[in-house]
């Protein structure tokens, strides 16, 4: 409690002394959303689920150029535990354990020319399969893919894990590598996850690399597990999005995700996911999206298939709102759910 609240009076003083020249940005979101099972007559309950995420970064350049320090939190809170769809992707994104404070990133980013690197606490989430029409969607799997997440204890949303990050990026082309310590036998709840020692607990390392046009983005990349006394896993994903039909007002985009990982050592071992976006539906550029997306996952527990319909607005630079709906069918069973999300942001 002692370090939370030196670190909290520490984003305040920034805040107060640099915010306004810009040498301290920070953003505060939250998101929160209503669900609800149309379909299950046993599952009348409306679940309402809450994130609110706070960031603050302080650039280096009064006293060394090219270095930024960064603090993030997340804090999720849900009005009830129990699924309300049988699904093993989750259709929300959002949707966690409570967790009342937890810290995603914290530590320090250096950049000399092309190559950045950071040291310190890190989320996954923050860095891989965040491209504009995969992070449109609200299903978890257009994350982080499920051959890694149901596989591996990656720091994956809202946790985060000491680690180092690395990047290189030259024009279109961009390399990235990030190696974690496993969170598999640590305690997570803890707000610092300041625990590092992959002798004894293990890692996870993620490399990508990604080539990135005007107007699309295509990625593949390798996860490697590692836990004491047990063989190396390993998965591997691919990422398209391509815009392919714009005209003054609209822009139609489509997207393409594939997952992998060995049946035999893994609980998912096949993923693929196929979708359109449209942006600017009614001729507001920037003012609302709409998208389609089919999602499948063979785990050793059977398939899963999911589809999403999602429409987002705009309507200030502060406020959003994003109902969306979900069909899953999973071992004989049809879910068919509906998602109101709302956003409000401020910083500068």
């Amino acid at each position: 409690m002692k370090k939370i609240f030196i670190i909290c009076m520490s984003l305040y003083y920034f805040i107060s002394i640099w915010g306004q020249d810009q040498i301290l940005k920070y953003e505060v979101n939250n998101v929160g959303e209503l669900q609800y099972n149309i379909t299950d007559a046993r599952e009348k309950d409306v679940k309402y689920v809450n994130l609110l995420s706070m960031e603050a970064s302080l650039r280096t350049d009064k006293w060394w150029k090219n270095g930024l320090f960064d603090i993030a939190f997340w804090s999720v809170g849900r009005t009830f535990s129990h699924n309300i769809a049988n699904d093993f992707l989750t259709f929300s994104n959002i949707e966690e354990d409570n967790f009342w404070l937890v810290c995603s990133k914290f530590g320090y980013q250096q950049t000399f020319g092309d190559f950045s690197l950071f040291a310190g606490i890190r989320n996954m989430n923050l860095d891989y399969f965040n491209s504009p029409y995969s992070s449109f969607f609200t299903n978890s799997s257009a994350g982080i893919f499920p051959t890694i997440s149901m596989n591996y204890s990656v720091p994956n949303y809202p946790l985060g894990a000491i680690g180092l990050h690395t990047e290189y990026t030259k024009g279109v082309i961009n390399v990235k590598n990030s190696y974690y310590n496993h969170l598999d036998n640590v305690n997570k709840a803890l707000v610092f996850n300041f625990k590092f020692n992959p002798k004894k607990y293990g890692f996870v390392n993620i490399t990508q690399f990604a080539y990135m046009p005007l107007d699309g983005f295509y990625a593949a990349g390798v996860v490697l597990d590692k836990l004491p006394e047990k063989s190396l896993r390993y998965s591997l994903y691919m990422l398209a999005e391509q815009s392919i039909l714009q005209t003054d007002k609209q822009d139609l985009g489509i997207v393409a995700q594939l997952g992998y990982a060995p049946r035999k050592s893994n609980e998912c071992y096949l993923y693929y996911g196929v979708g359109v976006v449209m942006n600017n539906l009614f001729g507001r550029k920037g003012r609302d999206t709409l998208g389609l997306n089919a999602f499948r996952a063979n785990m050793s527990q059977g398939a899963e298939t999911a589809l999403e319909m999602s429409y987002k607005y705009i309507i200030t630079s502060h406020i959003s709102i994003q109902p969306a709906l979900h069909y899953i069918h999973r071992q004989g069973k049809d879910d068919l759910v509906g998602l109101l999300r709302g956003s409000f942001t401020f910083g500068n």
